[in-house]
């Protein structure tokens, strides 16, 4: 080889968020050019690129493809694809990089005769809304397990435990926490779907300061909970809430389950991002005309299997 590989056509660096450097990506079109010295043109140039393709949604695996460049015959097979001598021609005796031959794959596409079925057929179980409520449900049982929500299932089993006065009392808390955590978690993954994209979570679970600031709260109410210190609003907000307990009441256990959906979301980020592109990928219905049904199930179902453990455990205390 001679010189370094050039590379032209729809090339854009760009910082990836994701991953927290500077990348290069191709739009539409990439073209490497890379000068080659041939001793014996009778050999052939054999080798192969690698390439992946993504959209705004998710990558395809990368696929490695292999190619045969015949100097002596000016001839080029991209696998099983030879392409026309006269364009050849042009990727031998052009020094331009806007000169070379490109490898229209399109023509090498039959459509006629695919090589998967990845149509609507292909698609059709992993479609219904049952199959996305039953990989939401997974999800949370897996959420479940996970460092930043499995730590505060017994400071929420104490709080409860210490704030219920009596049996009756305690059931309804209970009921009204696991309501509280699936009307958090659905109205959340909806918004975002709806107005950021499916993707916004898994960019917002891996950024630094995203983890930092949620890594604080979880520490400040972590030592609420173990009674080194006490959080409590304004006196003047207190007074004024007096003559409403029983709505304070219930707004302290929607705001402990919003405590929950917040200092997990570094682990139930991903999950729910991953969730969030597979149902948006072939969301066709919409409620109201702007909320899709499919990432309603699915993150329906996630809710269900996070809050379903929390309030059986509950209920189980107060018992």
């Amino acid at each position: 080889m001679v010189g370094e590989a050039i590379e032209s056509g729809g090339r854009k660096e760009i910082f990836d968020k994701v991953f927290g450097i500077k990348l290069a990506k191709f739009y539409h079109n990439a073209i490497f050019t890379q000068k080659i010295k041939v001793n014996d043109p009778a050999v052939p140039i054999k080798g192969y690129f690698t390439f992946m393709t993504c959209n705004s949604e998710m990558c395809l695996p990368p696929k490695d493809v292999n190619f045969i460049f015949d100097v002596k015959n000016k001839a080029i097979t991209i696998d099983g694809y030879q392409k026309p001598e006269n364009a050849v021609a042009s990727t031998v005796t052009s020094s331009d990089p806007k000169a070379q031959g490109t490898f229209d794959s399109k023509r090498a596409i039959d459509a006629k005769n695919p090589v998967a079925n990845c149509g609507v057929a292909a698609q059709k179980e992993s479609d219904s809304l049952l199959w996305v409520f039953i990989l939401g449900f997974l999800g949370g049982l897996v959420a479940l397990l996970t460092p930043c929500v499995f730590p505060m299932i017994p400071l929420t089993v104490s709080y409860f435990t210490k704030s219920s006065k009596d049996r009756a009392s305690g059931i309804k808390n209970a009921l009204i926490y696991g309501l509280s955590i699936i009307v958090i978690y659905v109205t959340i993954g909806i918004v975002i779907t709806s107005v950021f994209g499916p993707t916004i979570l898994n960019e917002m679970s891996t950024d630094m300061y995203f983890n930092m600031l949620f890594f604080i709260v979880f520490v400040v109410f972590a030592g609420s909970f173990f009674g080194y210190y006490e959080i409590t609003l304004p006196s003047s907000w207190a007074n004024k809430s007096d003559s409403a307990a029983d709505k304070g009441g219930l707004l302290g256990i929607f705001f402990m389950a919003f405590t929950l959906s917040l200092v997990s979301f570094s682990c139930t980020g991903p999950i729910i991002g991953t969730l969030l592109v597979q149902a948006v990928q072939n969301a066709s219905d919409f409620l109201f005309g702007f909320i899709p049904i499919k990432p309603l199930f699915g993150m329906l179902g996630f809710a269900v299997a996070l809050a379903l453990p929390l309030v059986c455990l509950l209920l189980s205390q107060v018992g």
